[in-house]
């Protein structure tokens, strides 16, 4: 019997019965038996000392004490056990009720009488209720009244009393581990009120609480019959990026009164969802679960997508689809600007450039600890970093020293984004949650995408600088001439009101004694524009020049920019023209900046500048100075400008196709994704081989004592030898192996081929101080084959060490000899082992179709072209591709040139990311170990600038140390202190996970291009994306046995919901994968076996 139940859209948790744990801290709340009655209280007083008396005579204890007053003109009615016999000795429990509080008639001064208790086992500074239940007569005096409260804490509320039963609630604050409780009445009438029940407990937000009854509130849809057309589909084989997915064919349901219930009558012409907003929206994700005799064998969403209505009634057209495809839908449309990065926002200083190297740039506003950025700090943060990149092409080595002059921080540092973070905000942000040992390893976690803007300068301006402030200067002279010479124009109003002014007080920017502007403070940059008209004052034609000149402090001048005109003869009709500058600079205390012009005659008083003060000129002669210098960024501006556009789920795409990821459901969690390399979900490998640190062999840089030698060909044959005439209490080698996970399970094994040593040695991992995650006493002469795992933690065998590394150490004390190690392994073993299902039995291999692999002769594996970058460019305009065409750095085609019989292309894209060229920012011999990424639009003739760049992607290197170095100004951009001065470290990122200033990438790291490619250094890595995460696939795809069978196989409801599309089936020892299962409950199903080879 098949169940198909829904979800309700509105629900967003699981519903559930809360029951909250009280501690009641009274004693004898409800019986009262414990009281003990205290008479003859004389005092004349109210009753906001009554208690306070009462307590003096007979101190509170852990049980009630009740007292009232019998003389003096305070009098009251001593306390009864109501339904008891009165003053009883010892109470009986028949007819009780309650304990009575009554007042006699004394109608001038009223009398008290109360109880009250010692309470113990509070804690300070919780929050506590008192609730008495009290039954007062039909008819009460205007003067009764209840005062309830604690002595301790002096918390306590008055109460009129109300007739019948009630509850009077007080809360007080613990200001002691104990508490005096008490209840009070005063009344000046004869009458009685019954307390029923009193009880002291726990504010309800202190209150541990207890939930049972869990259900999702899914409410169960009729259907027609039993049967769904169910598939499961791993989309295609021959695509491995298509994600593990579940659906079904359209199918109907029946309206009937339940179905119409959980749809709204939707098919109603005066059903309206936008008024209700507990209606079904079909445009709203509903979660849906397909039972079959009580076991789940699917578990998705279904979608309605029509309403069908003939004479036999009307249907409900629907289909159902797994939570990955879910996974697209929700991320259709939205775009990188959806995400809110206001945590991140910073100031965009020398100081935080140099923080996010290491310890993490300090943020604007503190992060919460459940933030995705959040990393032990809640101050700081270390997924965005600075790294050096050449964003200019145009770096100036003014004096070819080895030393780059920066005018500005933006020419070399642009943020970039770790792309694991901007993955989790992603994921988290559609309502998912997700796995991934791949994701954790701290490879992955070191990869950065770039934000940058494109602009030369920040992409937001921040309240630390000029603030985006700007100034207005303007001529009001009345006539200024130009000659032959080149004149200084003249600008005698500075600060025009009706501007805003640069903010610092008391400054003065334009110099009117020289006619220059002239900074404050270093490294401002400014952009300025405005107009100098220029007016004709002959009948002849003339022509004029102008010039803006940035004249530094040592006296050299800069023309900055030039422009000239011609001007008509003809002062009747207002000849002129203008000067309209509109550029950006950037000065240093000490420079300054004018602007001149001249004309072609000597003739005095022909060409002047104007100004509308003349009555002859309706133009003004004014300049605006806006101030551009960068101090702080604005994550949200900034991603705007430079990121806003991107597509999340192309985003999310990319990286998938990059690394063959595999996204598949997590059926014991909704909305949970596990996702993984193809290889490790099919069983190809484990999680990856621990690797050493420096990205060759584990004994490529090892460590060793004097008389210790090591020798080796690869990672699996090595040879240790030693003289044994070292006087230390050991001696060895050692490596370093890192990129191990947390709480992966690895397994070491080697083997032991001859020994020479007369005694036991050692073989360990681990590091000095904390547990061994391995270790073995190798005995004397011992050989063999030594298996075992571990798992590791990295607190236990590590401790705060980066990128979770361990020490490879084999000692042998004062011994001689030598032994020799092959077969060497440090592998990560599998989370689920894959299990095989043997399915001989249920499948009738007398009848099947059998088919050839759909393949094409060529694959092409592509990163985005990026059109204006100059180095890809140019390196794209000097190689070919064997096909002919351009070469793209980073791209690769697969061509099966084995098999003749194929034909078409197949693509493999990476939809987002460029490819980015690694190489020294200059050419000369004094720049060579200066490298960066190279991103910069520029001609061949030397032109060379910013552009919004395709987005890159590039793995974090750490701090270098070039033999160059770089100088900046001390602009606000500097904190106001001294800026980069022969700096000779930076933060480098590379598209390989290993880099050398001096030897280029290391030969066996990973490259994150399609395939190798060369860094305009000697090495290049042979590991690249390919290799690594697509080749097993591609040589198990083209493999000359690999074929596809589709068989019919009788399938029940628990194969279906213990599958998984990793299983192995086993059909008469041949062992195939699962393509796609159509699955019929009520008969044979189809089933499309891929052979292994």
């Amino acid at each position: 019997m098949l169940e198909l139940s829904l979800k309700p859209q509105n629900s967003t948790s699981w519903l559930y019965t809360t029951t909250a744990n009280y501690t009641n801290f009274i004693a004898d709340g409800v019986l009262f038996g414990s009281v003990v009655w205290y008479s003859n209280l004389t005092f004349t007083s109210g009753s906001s000392v009554a208690v306070d008396i009462a307590m003096a005579v007979a101190p509170p204890i852990g049980n009630w004490q009740g007292y009232y007053q019998s003389g003096g003109v305070f009098t009251s009615v001593k306390p009864q056990l109501d339904g008891q016999v009165k003053y009883p000795v010892v109470p009986a429990i028949e007819g009780y009720v309650g304990i009575k509080l009554c007042n006699s008639t004394n109608p001038t001064f009223g009398g008290n009488s109360g109880l009250y208790q010692r309470i113990y086992g509070l804690s300070i500074g919780s929050d506590y209720t008192i609730t008495a239940t009290i039954n007062s007569p039909a008819s009460i005096d205007a003067d009764a009244e209840f005062e309830i409260g604690d002595k301790v804490s002096t918390e306590f509320e008055t109460f009129d009393p109300v007739s019948g039963n009630s509850d009077y609630v007080v809360s007080f604050t613990a200001t002691d581990n104990h508490a005096d409780i008490y209840i009070n009445l005063y009344g000046k009438a004869a009458e009685c009120f019954i307390i029923k029940e009193v009880k002291c407990t726990e504010h309800y937000s202190e209150v541990d609480l207890t939930f049972s009854d869990f259900q999702d509130g899914s409410v169960a849809l009729d259907l027609y019959d039993d049967s769904i057309p169910l598939t499961l589909s791993v989309s295609s084989f021959t695509d491995a990026t298509s994600n593990l997915q579940s659906h079904s064919k359209d199918f109907q349901l029946p309206a009937t009164k339940r179905n119409d219930k959980i749809f709204s009558h939707i098919y109603d012409l005066n059903t309206t969802i936008e008024d209700n907003p507990n209606s079904f929206n079909p445009y709203i994700q509903t979660i849906a679960t397909l039972k079959e005799d009580g076991i789940e064998i699917f578990s998705g969403e279904l979608t309605l997508s029509s309403i069908s209505k003939n004479s036999e009634g009307i249907s409900y057209d629907v289909h159902l689809q797994s939570r990955i495809s879910g996974l697209a839908k929700v991320l259709e449309g939205r775009k990188f600007e959806d995400i809110n990065l206001s945590e991140l926002d910073h100031d965009y200083t020398k100081s935080n450039i140099v923080n996010s190297w290491t310890t993490g740039i300090n943020l604007v506003n503190d992060l919460t600890t459940t933030s995705k950025a959040y990393k032990g700090s809640v101050t700081s943060t270390d997924v965005l970093k600075y790294p050096a990149v050449d964003w200019t092409g145009d770096l100036q080595d003014p004096n070819q020293n080895g030393n780059i002059v920066l005018s500005k921080l933006e020419e070399l540092f642009r943020p970039f984004i770790n792309i694991k973070y901007i993955f989790e905000r992603i994921i988290d942000e559609a309502g998912f949650t997700f796995e991934s040992n791949f994701m954790q390893a701290d490879a992955f976690s070191r990869l950065f995408m770039d934000f940058n803007h494109g602009k030369e300068n920040g992409a937001s301006v921040g309240a630390n600088s000029f603030g985006g402030g700007k100034f207005k200067v303007k001529y009001n002279g009345g006539g200024r001439w130009l000659s032959q010479a080149w004149t200084r124009f003249v600008f005698d109003n500075n600060n025009v009101t009706g501007n805003n002014l640069f903010p610092i007080a008391g400054q003065t920017y334009w110099d009117t004694s020289d006619n220059s502007f002239k900074p404050v403070v270093d490294g401002t940059s400014l952009h300025l524009y405005g107009s100098i008209p220029c007016y004709n004052d002959t009948n002849s034609s003339r022509s004029v020049s102008w010039r803006t000149i940035h004249e530094k402090l040592d006296g050299t001048k800069q023309v900055i920019h030039t422009d000239g005109d011609s001007i008509s003869g003809s002062p009747l009709s207002d000849p002129h023209e203008s000067y309209t500058p509109n550029l950006s600079v950037t000065l240093n205390l000490g420079d300054s900046l004018y602007f001149e012009g001249k004309t072609d005659t000597s003739t005095s008083n022909v060409i002047r500048q104007t100004d509308s003060s003349n009555s002859n000129d309706i133009f003004d002669a004014y300049m605006y100075f806006e101030d551009i210098s960068s101090v702080d960024s604005n994550m949200n501006t900034l991603l705007k400008e430079s990121r806003g556009s991107v597509s999340q789920w192309n985003f999310i795409k990319s990286l998938m196709n990059m690394f063959n990821l595999i996204i598949s459901p997590d059926n014991e969690r909704a909305n949970h994704l596990i996702i993984e390399p193809y290889d490790s979900v099919f069983g190809l490998e484990g999680y990856g081989y621990a690797v050493p640190y420096d990205d060759s062999s584990f004994w490529d840089n090892p460590t060793v004592h004097s008389g210790t030698t090591v020798t080796h060909s690869n990672n699996s044959s090595i040879s240790i030898a030693s003289n044994g005439t070292q006087t230390a209490n050991w001696h060895g080698a050692f490596s370093v192996v890192r990129d191990f996970i947390e709480g992966a399970t690895y397994n070491v094994k080697y083997r032991i081929t001859s020994n020479t040593f007369s005694s036991s040695t050692s073989f360990y991992l681990g590091r000095s101080g904390f547990s061994k995650a391995y270790s073995k006493t190798i005995s004397a002469g011992e050989t063999g084959i030594f298996n075992s795992s571990f798992t590791y933690n990295k607190s236990t065998h590590t401790g705060l060490v980066s990128g979770n590394q361990m020490n490879l150490l084999f000692t042998m004390d004062q011994n001689s000899g030598s032994i020799a190690f092959e077969d060497f392994q440090i592998i990560g073993l599998r989370s689920n082992e894959i299990i095989k299902k043997d399915w001989t039995n249920k499948v009738d291999m007398d009848s099947f179709d059998m088919k050839m692999m759909d393949l094409s002769e060529k694959v092409e594996f592509s990163c985005v072209k990026d059109k204006n970058d100059y180095s890809s460019n140019k390196l794209s305009n000097h190689v070919t591709t064997a096909g002919g065409k351009p070469y793209n750095y980073g791209d690769l085609n697969y061509v099966a040139t084995d098999y003749t019989n194929l034909s078409g292309v197949e693509d493999v894209k990476n939809l987002l990311f460029a490819s980015t060229i690694i190489k020294p920012i200059g050419e000369s011999s004094s720049l060579s170990t200066f490298i960066t990424p190279s991103i910069y639009k520029g001609e061949d003739d030397g032109n060379f600038t910013f552009y919004k760049s395709k987005p890159r992607i590039l793995f974090d290197n750490g701090v270098k140390t070039t033999s160059s170095t770089f100088t900046s100004p001390t602009p606000s951009q500097n904190d106001g202190l001294t800026g980069f001065t022969n700096q000779n470290e930076y933060l480098l990122f590379t598209h390989f996970s290993d880099f050398d200033l001096l030897t280029g990438a290391s030969a066996t790291c990973q490259d994150y291009n399609w395939t190798d490619c060369f860094s305009f250094i000697d090495n290049y890595s042979v590991n690249n994306l390919f290799s690594e995460y697509w080749s097993t696939y591609y040589n198990e795809l083209y493999h000359p046995d690999t074929r596809m069978y589709t068989v019919e196989c009788l399938l029940n409801h628990n194969d279906i919901s213990n599958f998984k599309f990793n299983n192995i089936i086993v059909i008469e020892n041949s062992e195939f994968r699962v393509n796609n299962i159509s699955y019929n409950s009520e008969g044979l199903s189809k089933v499309e076996l891929i052979k292994l080879p």
